[in-house]
Parts: C-alpha cells; structure tokens; sequence
C-alpha cells in the first residue's frame, strides 16, 4: 500500500513546516546565542569548518525549536507514581531536557565544544523530527555564509522572543552586520 493524495500532501505539508521553522528557528536563535556570547563566536570563526556541526548542535540543546511534544500513553503504567492510562495525553518538555544538569555540566552556558551527544532537540527513533536532515545541511551553510558575508556582526538593541510555549525562537533580532 501506497500513499494516497491526502496523505501525500499531510507528509509534505509536515515536511515543510518542521524543516522551515526549524531551519529559521536555528538560524535566529543561533545568531543570538553568538552575539550574546562573543568568546563563542570568536572560537567558531576561528575555524568555522572544524566547529560549525558542533555550534550548531550546542545551538539546538540551548534552544530546541520544538521545546514540548505531546504524546498519547500507549499503555496504562505508572511514571514517578503518576498512574497513566492508555489514551491520556503527555507533554514532554524538551526544552528542560535540554537543560538537565544530570546529563549537562553547567547546562546554562552557551559552549560549542560541548559533548552534545545527549540533547533530544529533534526527539529520538520513530519521533525523530522530519526537519533534522534538512538543518543538518542548510545550518552549516548559513552560519558559513552569515560570519563569511558579515564577520563583524553585533547585537543592535533587544531580541524579541516570540511567546507560543510550544516552540522557541528570536522573531526580531537587531544586528549590526558592518562589512
């Protein structure tokens, strides 16, 4: 069995919504963290080839795009003594995961050497996000492009935050980009 129309469109719709708003939700959000912490983007434009996968990795720990996912409970278990049903809906809050102090040392500082190994910004197995491809591959060539067309760039005056708890991005960032 194949795929008909309507579900054709659903996966392509899905595709382009998560791999859009998670590629602009990196970009904005990463450039932000860069600018913020000027010792990490020296390091990375000191040699942007060796650090870029690992920036970016550290950019999606700090500031998952998806930042909770909602679940139904497959089977009635009980979680923390929490008893769960079959059918009862979940949040999982990546956001927090992201930032666990257990799995991350000092998980409030931006540092692209991290070991990024752990953070779940794009879930796991069967969950895993249909835009991580398309990040893995457009990220490294904006922040490539940003620092080689714009090496200077600064903070300009004051973020703003776009407030759908469910996700995570700068809408407005003020920069300066002299050449």
């Amino acid at each position: 069995g194949g795929m008909n129309q309507e579900q054709v469109l659903a996966s392509l719709q899905n595709l382009a919504i998560a791999g859009f708003a998670s590629t602009t939700y990196l970009i904005a959000t990463g450039a932000y963290r860069l600018v913020t912490n000027t010792d990490q983007l020296a390091l990375l434009k000191s040699d942007v080839n060796k650090h870029v996968d690992s920036a970016i990795a550290e950019m999606l720990r700090m500031d998952a795009p998806a930042q909770l996912v909602d679940r139904a409970v497959a089977k009635d278990i009980t979680l923390s003594g929490v008893k769960l049903r079959r059918g009862d809906t979940v949040s999982a809050v990546i956001g927090s995961a992201n930032h666990d102090e257990n799995v991350f040392d000092d998980p409030e500082k931006f540092d692209i050497t991290r070991d990024t190994s752990k953070q779940i910004a794009f879930g796991q197995g069967i969950h895993t996000c249909l835009g991580e491809p398309l990040v893995g591959m457009s990220g490294p060539a904006a922040f490539r492009t940003l620092l080689d067309v714009y090496p200077d760039i600064t903070l300009a005056g004051l973020p703003q935050w776009q407030t759908d708890p469910y996700l995570r991005s700068v809408i407005n960032l003020p920069l300066n980009v002299e050449r």
